[in-house]
């Protein structure tokens, strides 16, 4: 540094960058708290970043009678434990021929790992203050269910990323409904 110079072109530099991320950090806790009903995207100014015709960044609302998240749950472990052990009886058949063994231990694997993506983004949701999720990963698409009447924006962009934090899936094959 020369002498007499206070202030150096780094020191501007740093300085104006910082001033930047104090600016940036300002507005996003100022505006991210801002929630709006899905229905009533005019008032957020949303209308650029969510297509109303779709299903994206929608809950699909059910009605009539809804069997309870915990029945849902039962009913799919249950279905689950009976695949489970057909998978495992034909990998120990001895009659079995090694293709199908493979075959077999492939899908059961498959399962496993579904069956862990389920649990890890239902924690996920639930961690982002749901009361309670239930997570049905299929070779298509994704449905997550949960116990609201209406979801925000918000809390559809929070399931959204609790999905696509834990699985590779595109934002058009994730299916949320809201249990009456």
């Amino acid at each position: 540094m020369k002498k007499g110079k206070i202030f150096s072109k780094r020191h501007i530099v740093t300085a104006t960058l910082v001033l930047c991320l104090a600016a940036a950090v300002w507005l996003n806790m100022r505006y991210s708290s801002f929630t709006a009903p899905l229905t009533d995207n005019s008032a957020s100014g949303d209308k650029d970043y969510f297509d109303t015709s779709s299903q994206l960044g929608q809950a699909v609302e059910t009605g009539g009678k809804v069997a309870t998240i915990q029945n849902t749950r039962k009913e799919r472990n249950e279905t689950r434990s009976q695949a489970i052990a057909e998978l495992k009886a034909t990998i120990e058949k001895a009659d079995v021929d090694a293709k199908d063994k493979s075959d077999a231990l492939k899908k059961l694997e498959a399962e496993t790992k579904r069956i862990t993506d389920e649990t890890t983004i239902e924690t996920v949701v639930k961690a982002k203050g749901f009361e309670d999720a239930l997570v049905m990963i299929s070779d298509e698409s994704v449905t997550v269910i949960v116990p609201k009447d209406q979801l925000l924006t918000s809390e559809t962009l929070q399931i959204q990323d609790a999905v696509t934090s834990q699985i590779k899936i595109d934002l058009e094959k994730i299916k949320i409904i809201t249990l009456k």
